[in-house]
């Protein structure tokens, strides 16, 4: 599910928020990355993340527990969510 312009109340990400996000994945998924446009846009209204992990890996549960959002969409193939006030996807 796209959410048009970001869930709502959803803010623009600030510099240090990436930093954050991929901080909180460490140790819980081996591989994770950013497209690599996202360093080159000059507004956000959501933050693509792509993960490579076993199919035994809970993706839901693990979302919840390490980002605790408020909204969360099953896309299909993936999910969106808040994360203070932002969109990842």
């Amino acid at each position: 599910m796209l959410i048009e312009g970001g869930f709502p109340g959803s803010t623009l990400l600030k510099p240090g928020h990436k930093k954050r996000i991929l901080n909180k994945l460490r140790g819980h998924i081996d591989k994770f990355d950013i497209p690599k446009e996202f360093p080159y846009k000059e507004s956000f209204s959501d933050l693509d993340v792509l993960i490579v992990c076993p199919s035994s890996t809970n993706i839901l549960k693990l979302i919840k527990g390490l980002f605790n959002p408020k909204a969360l969409y099953h896309n299909g193939g993936g999910y969106s969510f808040d994360f203070e006030l932002f969109q990842i996807d």
